[in-house]
């Protein structure tokens, strides 16, 4: 094989990488977040907070007055509030505060799922 070809197909193989880490760097979002899979139900007493930007998260306190400590919840993919409801109120009652929020973009929280939002 002769150097021009070698480099020919170096160049080829390269162009290929860089387009192909192009696209994952496009669809990476499509691939890791799922928010189109959640309830979508709003569950009693959820309540919005604003933030600087304007947008606004979803958020679920569950007071127990009995209750030593509180237990932050953060969500997984593909989850809302309105899944978790029945698990949260079950901490609750097991003598536990609970509070929980929605990811930027899941559930009744405005905005779109990111890495940055999260």
């Amino acid at each position: 094989m002769t150097r021009s070809r070698i480099l020919r197909w170096l160049i080829v193989v390269a162009a290929l990488y860089g387009g192909l880490a192009l696209l994952a760097r496009l669809l990476a979002a499509r691939a890791l977040y799922h928010p189109e899979m959640t309830s979508g139900r709003a569950p009693e007493g959820m309540q919005k907070l604003r933030g600087p930007d304007g947008s606004e998260i979803a958020v679920l306190h569950l007071s127990n007055p009995r209750a030593h400590h509180t237990l932050w919840l953060f969500h997984g993919n593909a989850e809302d509030l309105g899944d978790l409801e029945p698990g949260l109120r079950t901490l609750r009652d097991a003598g536990f505060a609970v509070f929980a929020f929605g990811y930027p973009g899941y559930g009744h929280s405005s905005g779109r799922p990111s890495e940055a939002g999260i």
